[in-house]
């Protein structure tokens, strides 16, 4: 949040953006709170194009970081081809264009962009070289591996 999303927001009056944060750290590290990823990922691709694509936009346009939100993309595409997490236990795929989401996925291991060929999510993201280097590097990397946690502790 601090590294990517708050640098690119804009003020908002009377909001304590200090406090929003740390009440959103504490929401989902509650654990009385029972939720599923697959609840929290469902329609990813109603989602991501409006509030995750632009903060990586941005980011992009004033230098900022990009690697978590980056992270995220690649590992959406290896839920969306895989249906595991990162245990390797199955995983439903919630959204109403999976089958569109994982046709595109599947492609990775001969094209690590294919993904992002989905123009109606990613816009021309994949015209940013700064974008598409770090995500292939973030892509290959999961689907090598397939550990994520791992990843941003390089």
């Amino acid at each position: 949040m601090d590294l990517e999303a708050t640098p690119v927001l804009d003020p908002v009056p009377g909001m304590d953006l200090d406090g929003y944060k740390a009440e959103l750290i504490n929401r989902f590290g509650n654990p009385n709170i029972k939720d599923s990823v697959s609840r929290i990922c469902s329609e990813s691709s109603a989602k991501l194009p409006n509030f995750l694509i632009p903060t990586i936009n941005d980011n992009l346009r004033t230098g900022g970081s990009i690697e978590y939100a980056t992270l995220v993309i690649a590992a959406w595409c290896y839920y969306s081809d895989k249906g595991l997490n990162r245990h390797g236990a199955k995983m439903e795929i919630m959204d109403e264009i999976k089958v569109i989401l994982r046709y595109a996925a599947k492609g990775t291991d001969k094209d690590p962009l294919s993904f992002l060929r989905l123009e109606f999510i990613f816009g021309d993201l994949i015209t940013n070289n700064r974008f598409t280097s770090f995500f292939t590097e973030m892509v290959l990397s999961i689907y090598a591996d397939s550990n994520i946690i791992n990843l941003m502790k390089k």
